[in-house]
């Protein structure tokens, strides 16, 4: 056994400080194993009956085995925000867009509170009007069914929590560049007082594109 296997740790040690969740014993147990058995050699070796892992080895939240001794369950967080599994392999951008996206939500919680009363959507509409310059330069939608996956991938307790990262399926803006004079003018019209949905407005975009020989981009893009 060479020194680095030496200082490997057993699986034990990972389990009471719940590295594997909070179910029974048994299933914890389960989970642990089957973990162990998929990181292969160099990462997880069998000693006996019981299993060693790497202090490099990756738990399923992301985090390696050496950071969780350390710091044991406690969730990691980013200016006092939770952060998601796997967050450990951000880079700045990432970081960054998981921060406005709940900065995003404390301005649309501020203006419930400052209208009370008024719709999810009338109240994205009114940040996107007092704050559209910022939207913008964060590639962050202000259409409220987005929005509302935004802040369901902020939110610990809810399936989708993945901080938010990047926008699911490509990068911010990719695609979007070349529809820029119409996705400005679709943004302009939603942002009206009467409070248009995107699809009649897309409809009409399409015909001015056609006419001044733009490109139009999909409605799903101009939703986005």
């Amino acid at each position: 056994m060479d020194i680095a296997a030496a200082d490997w740790i057993g699986l034990p040690k990972l389990l009471p400080a719940g590295a594997f969740g909070v179910g029974s014993g048994a299933s914890r147990k389960r989970a642990a194993r089957r973990w162990a058995a998929k990181l292969g050699p160099g990462l997880a070796e069998k000693r006996g009956a019981a299993w060693f892992v790497s202090p490099a080895a990756r738990l399923p939240d992301g985090r390696t085995v050496e950071a969780f001794v350390k710091v044991g369950a406690k969730p990691e967080t980013l200016n006092g925000f939770r952060l998601p599994p796997g967050a450990v392999d951000w880079g700045e951008p990432e970081r960054q867009r998981f921060l406005d996206t709940h900065e995003y939500k404390r301005k649309v919680v501020r203006a419930g509170e400052q209208h009370p009363g008024m719709t999810f959507g009338g109240l994205v509409a009114i940040v996107a009007r007092e704050d559209g310059a910022w939207l913008r330069s964060r590639n962050l939608s202000s259409n409220p069914d987005r929005v509302r996956i935004y802040f369901r991938r902020i939110d610990p307790r809810d399936r989708l929590f993945d901080g938010n990262a990047l926008p699911r399926g490509r990068p911010p803006g990719a695609g979007a560049g070349k529809f820029k004079r119409i996705l400005e003018w679709i943004e302009a019209q939603y942002l009206q007082p009467n409070q248009r949905r995107v699809a009649p407005i897309w409809r009409e975009a399409k015909l001015i594109a056609k006419r001044d020989g733009l490109p139009c981009p999909s409605l799903r893009t101009a939703q986005g």
